[in-house]
């Protein structure tokens, strides 16, 4: 199914804090699972919520595939993606890492293209 480009801008921000201590359970591979961002005093990741999608959809699990479902339309985005992370484990960032790398070699040629459109 096609994403409009207003879903595929959704992203789902998790606080510093919450990063270290998923950093310290799981391991620096937690690091890689979306960008990481600060304004000098808040610092935070922010995963795209289709790179989320992806990794579901990547693992098959019905239950995953259900729960990122869910997490779309909740308030409470960034704690429901923190249970999932802690529920699912390794096995979820490893796949949220491999399909945020994906993620950005996509937009890295994208921008490249665009770049060279507008060069000639």
């Amino acid at each position: 199914m096609k994403r409009s480009d207003a879903q595929n801008m959704l992203e789902v921000v998790i606080p510093e804090d919450d990063m270290k201590r998923l950093e310290t359970r799981f391991g620096p591979r937690v690091r890689r699972i979306g960008a990481w961002n600060s304004d000098g005093v808040f610092s935070y990741t922010t995963i795209p919520v289709a790179v989320l999608e992806q990794a579901a959809e990547t693992l098959g699990d019905a239950t995953l595939i259900g729960s990122v479902a869910r997490l779309k339309a909740s308030v409470s985005q960034t704690q429901a993606l923190v249970k999932l992370l802690e529920d699912f484990g390794r096995t979820l960032i490893e796949a949220l890492a491999v399909s945020y790398g994906t993620y950005l070699r996509h937009l890295s040629a994208a921008g490249a293209t665009l770049v060279c459109r507008i060069a000639v």
